[in-house]
């Protein structure tokens, strides 16, 4: 009876690490910093969230603002996506609960680079 409930258990918590469409990923900068014109400044850490559609994510909240979105162009199927900014250069990638981003831009000659690597979770 104990064999069966311990293989119950670990059947349920291992389909739990697949990424599904539709997935809320809770997340919490460990770093976040921004370089610009040679200066950087590094962010208090912060929480933002994500949802995970079928060829973007929404993120809301850090310095992504609200419903940021990015498309993805590389899933495996289980909790491993990449994808980058509508044709600006900045991608992302989220694995096993790992979640780095980084772009960067040029704006009226301003020169920036933002990365962020957080700690996330699936909403359940």
């Amino acid at each position: 009876m104990r064999s069966l409930l311990i293989s119950i258990l670990l059947i349920c918590s291992s389909s739990i690490s697949y990424a599904k469409i539709g997935d809320v990923y809770y997340c919490e900068t460990i770093k976040s910093n921004n370089i610009k014109d040679g200066e950087a400044t590094t962010f208090k850490n912060s929480k933002f969230k994500f949802k995970r559609y079928e060829k973007k994510i929404t993120i809301d909240g850090a310095i992504f603002g609200k419903n940021f979105d990015m498309e993805v162009d590389f899933d495996n199927g289980n909790e491993y996506f990449a994808g980058v900014f509508g044709g600006s250069i900045a991608i992302f990638l989220y694995e096993n609960g790992t979640f780095m981003f980084t772009m960067l831009s040029s704006v009226d000659e301003e020169y920036k680079i933002s990365n962020v690597y957080a700690d996330c979770s699936v909403f359940k």
